[in-house]
This record gives structure tokens, sequence and C-alpha cells, in this order.
């Protein structure tokens, strides 16, 4: 490999990694969106064994 294209291919796979890390965030921040929004209907208790969750939210929330 020349020289440029060494650094060319390094560029590609930084940029293949930076995607991959954006994608990551984006559903780190959805995920974070919803819990708030579970949180907010109340948590989850439990009282004789019974597991009470709130619905889940819609996909287009």
């Amino acid at each position: 490999m020349t020289h440029l294209s060494e650094i060319a291919a390094h560029i590609e796979r930084r940029k293949r990694m930076a995607a991959y890390a954006a994608e990551v965030i984006a559903r780190s921040r959805d995920l974070i969106a919803y819990s708030k929004a579970l949180l907010e209907v109340g948590p989850p208790t439990t009282f004789l064994g019974e597991r009470h969750y709130p619905p889940p939210l819609s996909p287009a929330e």
C-alpha cells in the first residue's frame, strides 16, 4: 500500500467507527427517554409476588 492509500484506509476505518458510535449514542438516548417516560408513569412495584408494570409505549412516541 502506498502512503496515501494507508491514510485513506485509516480515514475510512475511523468514519465507520464514528458512524457506529453515533448509532449507539442515538439508541442510548432513545432508551433514556423511554426509561424517563416509564418513571413518570410510576416505578414498578411488587406486592405479594405480583409485578405491576405500565404498558409499553407505542413506537411512535
